[in-house]
């Protein structure tokens, strides 16, 4: 079943569940009948911005649309499969072809709709969501691409702000669900995006997430020397003026390089990049989100907290690990993904120094806060299956729950 397949389907099936004729759903969402008509009869394939308004008129997410109607686990994932074609159609078009199909629907172009699309699109990311974005962000991509060749001058620099940013949120899902390689394509392109459209500090965060790739294929030493290198070619002229923005960017570059210096067992180079990061949330302020801003770099305090966390881990030095946990904020300001990634730290230690219930009890919450999130982290698999096989005796009835939740075997 194609992308249109799905929408049609999904839109009709949820339209008679709601009682609604096509006249009714057109009343309802502003949309026109014969649009809606025509993308029931897979003749059309509309614009991100037409599919949120029919979502919000049927009551459902705009994913609930687009995504087949089953719960995808990270295995499927595992070999390639059709779900991702449209997301690697929108990154590597082949000759000839655009990323966007020729019948989308001719309504103009709407850089307002396509900026609040990319925060809807970060918020799934945020969410967990990742079989709902991978549906989503391919048509995301495909209209922010046509926006920076129709549009001129100041919403054209705007629309290379929106395709930057969707080809990164693009890019950190695929890290996710184990497609390294085509993530790193997504980062790539964010960051000839950005650049073509001037944006200096998108293009560098997206360098940022590019070396989080590295780090995931082991190459250590050019995640530290590629943030080292993009943090210094960004670094704030003057560090009393500068921009939260700003701040955030180059510290989150000291934060990535901190990161591969501490798994490179180059701790004390990791300690001083690390203290590079704090001061430079320490003139940040506090840890702030500005979720509604097409461009989001998020950082303070608290995120340098959990990072040196995350360093004592993979230092291997639990007992320090679990007493900076404590100075992390319970309610921290940051990205759930990040706090989330940072309570699995602190699960990690805890079963290092043979706290089993204690771990249990931080996965267990971690399982009822961010079920979506949580399936796709191999970590947390590590984790569970640390503890399942350090158990001598009858698994306690928590754990077991866990386990089965990440298919561990008990």
């Amino acid at each position: 079943m194609n992308d249109d397949d799905v929408l049609a389907s999904n839109l009709a099936r949820i339209r008679v569940r709601r009682g609604l004729s096509q006249e009714d759903l057109a009343d309802r969402s502003g949309v026109s009948v014969g649009t809606i008509r025509k993308i029931e009869q897979r003749c059309e394939s509309p614009r991100l911005s037409t599919l949120h308004q029919l979502a919000t008129a049927l009551d459902v997410t705009t994913s609930a649309l687009i995504t087949p109607p089953t719960e995808l686990r990270p295995d499927d994932w595992e070999g390639e499969d059709s779900t991702l074609l449209g997301l690697r159609r929108a990154l590597q078009p082949a000759a000839g072809t655009d990323a966007l199909p020729v019948d989308l629907d001719s309504s103009p172009l709407d850089l307002e709709a396509l900026k609040r699309s990319v925060v809807q699109a970060r918020e799934l990311y945020h969410a967990g969501d990742y079989a709902g974005l991978i549906g989503e962000v391919p048509t995301l991509i495909g209209e922010a691409r046509v926006a920076t060749r129709e549009l001129t001058g100041q919403e054209q620099i705007d629309a290379y702000a929106v395709l930057a940013v969707a080809y990164q949120i693009a890019g950190h899902a695929l890290i996710q669900i184990r497609k390294e390689d085509l993530g790193a394509d997504a980062f790539s392109l964010g960051v000839d995006a950005a650049r073509a459209g001037g944006h200096e500090l998108i293009a560098a965060d997206c360098e940022c997430s590019l070396a989080w790739v590295f780090l995931r294929q082991r190459r250590l030493d050019d995640a530290e020397t590629h943030c080292v290198t993009v943090a210094d070619r960004i670094e704030p002229r003057s560090f009393r003026k500068a921009t939260r923005v700003e701040l955030a960017t180059w510290g989150n570059l000291w934060l990535a390089a901190a990161m591969a210096a501490a798994r490179n067992g180059r701790h004390a180079e990791a300690a001083d990049l690390l203290d590079t990061a704090r001061a430079a949330a320490v003139r940040h302020g506090p840890d702030r989100l500005d979720s509604q801003e097409v461009f989001e770099a998020d950082f303070g305090p608290a995120k340098v907290a959990m990072r040196q966390v995350e360093a004592a881990v993979v230092s291997f030095n639990p007992k320090r690990a679990l007493k900076l946990a404590r100075a992390v904020p319970v309610n921290a300001n940051v990205l759930p993904p990040a706090y989330w990634r940072h309570r699995l730290d602190v699960a990690h230690a805890l079963a290092d120094q043979r706290l089993a219930a204690e771990a249990t009890r931080v996965l267990t919450e971690l399982m009822e806060t961010a079920p979506q999130w949580l399936r796709y982290q191999r970590y947390a698999q590590d984790i569970v299956t640390r503890l399942v096989n350090s158990r001598v005796r009858r698994l306690p009835e928590d754990l077991v729950r866990v386990a089965d939740f990440l298919n561990v075997p008990v």
